[in-house]
Formats: C-alpha cells, structure tokens, sequence
C-alpha cells in the first residue's frame, strides 16, 4: 500500500487542529454538560471520544458521503459477475470507472467542506492509541491527503468530524459521547435483556423499558422496572450520563416484558405538566461566572437554552415567565434579561421589592 493511501501520524499522535469559535465554544460547553469537566483540562480525552464514537457517521465518512458509491460498488460487482467468462478487459473497465467516480465523489465533497468552516482556533489535539488505529485504517484517507487543504488530509478529516459534532442537536451530541452505553442498553431494551450497573459495591440488575428525552429536561434518561424486596416491581429513571459513569454491564439474562404503556403514560404527564401560562422567547446575558454555573446546572434546569453562535453568553429560552423568573432569580447580577423588554421591568420590580423587604428587616433588627 502507498504512503499516501493512508494517514501518517508522529510517534506522539499529537496533530495540529483548527477549530471554528462556534465549535470550540459547543465542545467546551458539552465537556461541562457530559463530563463536568469544569476546568476543562481534558480537551483531547473528550474529542477522542467524539472522533471514535462519530468517525463512521459524519458527512464525509463512507457510510454517510459515500451511499452513491456502494451503489455504485453494487453495479460494478453485477457487471463483472457477468464478464467473468469474457475478455479481461471488462473487469478492468469497470474497476477504472469505479475508481473514476470515486474519486470525483470524494473531490467533490472535500472542496465543498474545505471553506466551510472558518479556522478561529489553532491547538494540538493528542490522540489516544485506540483512535490512532482505527485513523491508520481508514479507506478513504488517500482522498484526503490528496484534496485537502494545506495539504493537511488527516487534520482536515478530523476537523470536519469535529465541526459536524458540533453542527448537531443537544440530544444528537447526547448519544455520540454516550454511544457505548447507550448501545448496550438499546440492545437489552430490543431483546428483553437484563443489565446491571455497580453502585458503591454491590451490582444492582434492572430491566431497561425505553430511553427517554423528557420535554421538561435536557439529558436522555433510561426508564427501567426492578424489584424490590417482595413488594413486586417498580418503575424507575436514571440520566444516561450517571449510568455511563457507573460500571454498566450487559447480561444474557432475560426477563418476562410486562406492559407499562399506561403507567408510563400517566408518569410522563405529571412530570411534564406545565403552566397554563403561554410560553414566550427570552433572551438573557450571562457574566462569565454567570455562565459557568449555568453550565453546572443546565441538566437539572426544566428550560431549555439555545447559545447564540456570535455570544456564547447569550442564550435564548423558549419557556413561560413564572419558569424563567423562577430559574434566574438566584443567578442575581450574573444573569440579565434582554428581552422581552416588559419581563425586564416585572423581573427589575421583583429584585427590588427583594431588596426592600431585606432593607425593612434591618431597619428592625438595629432599632
């Protein structure tokens, strides 16, 4: 095989990356909502996780980008089925016009990606051995390492992987950094399996029902039945994000199905009634500290806020007043509401009328 059909990397897997500010800022902000990494010390470790968990989905992957060309694949495999008893030189046409469109293909789509991200962020990424491997076998590398820009195939490769992640919704995001566990639990939910996770020291087995996006919630959760005692079976939820962190273990252990369709039904209703209070957009500035505790709280929060991608502390939440007011009130002058510019005002009277009351207290309390 030639040097140039595949990706070289330095004894050190070390390679320098440019990032666009928008998928830097949807990077650093997931490293806090998935990993609570709220320092942000392990860039490399969380991207490892994107590159593997995302290398066979993102748009210039052969899965995603190159569906024309197994139908093309499939094509030419028929037609030299068919000139297996003629002269050798249809098999050789058809393997030159396979590789033709390939590369036309490939071409095609890497120019069309190679500005289609700004380069606001240059860093060294460090890639773990396991990555390293799997970017060494990659099929399409030579389309890179020839179309490129700069001459950079495996960086732009990863780059794109990068950005695609970050062009994706919270709850797409959600599933590529928790893919394995995820995995796991989608095949004993098809299959009637049992799983079990560790808590502190002891295993604990529950039956896994379906995984969840709540409406008034950020994270996927799984709901799962377990027994208890010899009180029957009950219903139960866990974030994906917590059972990911403990020890998750598929079995070959079934269990009987049992239908919890109402009971699920009704759960999901009194957890997700709201207000008949009709729901507005709002706009709000964080302070840097402001937006780090938000970032801590964000998975707990029954709001959901989508970054401005020109100010990454600017958010926007489409939710009703009495939510909104309730969530920022404690952020104090770490938050500010921009509009909706009469929720401002109402917002401003009620910190006041805060103030006033504490000020009334101490008046009291130094008589």
């Amino acid at each position: 095989m030639k040097e140039k059909d595949t990706f070289t990397l330095n004894e050190e897997y070390r390679l320098h990356i440019n990032l666009s500010a928008h998928a830097m800022n949807i990077i650093e902000a997931d490293m806090i909502k998935f990993h609570d990494d709220y320092e942000l010390t392990n860039r490399s470790g969380f991207m490892n996780t994107i590159i593997k968990n995302h290398l066979d989905d993102f748009p210039l992957s052969r899965a995603s980008a190159l569906k024309q060309l197994k139908a093309i694949e499939r094509a030419t495999d028929s037609a030299q089925k068919k000139a297996l008893n003629q002269e050798n030189f249809y098999n050789k046409l058809s393997k030159l016009i396979i590789d033709e469109f390939s590369n036309e293909i490939m071409k095609t789509m890497i120019y069309e990606y190679s500005n289609k991200y700004p380069n606001d962020h240059q860093f060294k990424l460090k890639l773990n051995k396991e990555n390293a491997s799997l970017l060494l076998s990659v099929e399409d590398a030579k389309y890179f390492n020839m179309y490129a820009p700069r001459n950079a195939g495996i960086s732009f490769f990863i780059k794109i992987i990068l950005e695609s992640y970050a062009s994706l919704d919270r709850e797409q995001r959600e599933r590529i950094i928790f893919k394995d566990t995820i995995q796991i639990l989608e095949n004993a939910i098809q299959h009637y399996l049992v799983v079990r996770y560790k808590d502190k020291d002891t295993y604990i087995k529950i039956e896994p029902m379906a995984i969840h996006k709540p409406k008034i919630q950020q994270s996927l959760e799984l709901l799962y039945s377990e027994y208890e005692d010899h009180n029957g079976k009950m219903l139960g939820n866990i974030t994906i994000k917590e059972l990911s962190k403990r020890e998750l273990k598929g079995t070959k252990e079934k269990y009987e199905y049992h239908d919890f369709t109402g009971v699920i039904q009704q759960l999901f209703e009194e957890r997700e009634t709201k207000s008949n209070q009709p729901d507005e957009v709002f706009t709000v500035k964080f302070t840097s500290l402001g937006l780090r505790r938000f970032m801590y709280e964000e998975d707990r929060l029954p709001i959901i806020g989508i970054q401005d991608p020109n100010n990454k502390y600017t958010y926007t939440f489409k939710t009703n007043e009495t939510a909104m007011f309730m969530h920022l009130f404690k952020f104090g002058s770490q938050a500010q509401i921009l509009s909706p510019v009469d929720a401002r005002r109402r917002f401003k009277l009620l910190y006041k009328a805060s103030f006033d009351a504490y000020a009334k207290l101490d008046q009291k309390t130094t008589v």
